[in-house]
């Protein structure tokens, strides 16, 4: 092996501010799910099942009869997803706050997906909002500053801590 010497600087220390905003506001966005999740959605699902008590037994549907008779296992099946969800994110957010183009690139390819499930699922203004802050995001992480900051981080991760690539060769 040769040593190449490092013909390219090192990555800023300093995220750019577009880059800062997008990160922000994909945790923004992934804590305004949860929250409509478990403080929305949530009760008003065992809202639902209580009222089920209520119903006579001849207007309940199969649906019905299994939401009252396992409560629990509803809610559960509610929540696991958008949990889920969350914790990929956050996981693909964070990671791209240190300037992984894989994370940046499997989030882009997230969001794109759940976009497409909005546009076809709901149709109401929390699904504006919802698609509003994911094109946010992707945008932001391609904006060219960003793209720079994150080839450089790239380049650094790639060097050596004397500043010198290894090529085999």
């Amino acid at each position: 092996m040769r040593e190449v010497p490092d013909i390219q600087p090192a990555a800023d220390e300093v995220r750019p501010a577009a880059l800062t905003v997008a990160l922000r506001v994909g945790w923004a966005y992934q804590v305004l799910l949860l929250g409509i999740l478990f403080f929305y959605a949530l009760p008003k699902q065992q809202a639902y099942i209580a009222s089920l008590s209520s119903k006579p037994a001849q207007q309940m549907t199969r649906d019905d009869i299994n939401m009252f008779l396992h409560p629990d296992a509803v809610l559960i099946g509610l929540a696991t997803p958008y949990v889920l969800m969350f914790g990929l994110s956050a996981w693909l957010l964070h990671k791209a706050g240190q300037g992984r183009i894989w994370a940046r690139n499997v989030l882009t390819a997230l969001f794109g997906f759940r976009i497409l499930v909005g546009l076809a699922v709901n149709q109401n203004a929390l699904s504006f909002l919802d698609i509003t802050a994911q094109v946010a995001v992707i945008v932001l992480l391609f904006v060219p500053a960003s793209r720079a900051w994150f080839h450089a981080k790239k380049f650094e991760m790639s060097v050596g801590s004397e500043g010198r690539r290894r090529v085999d060769g």
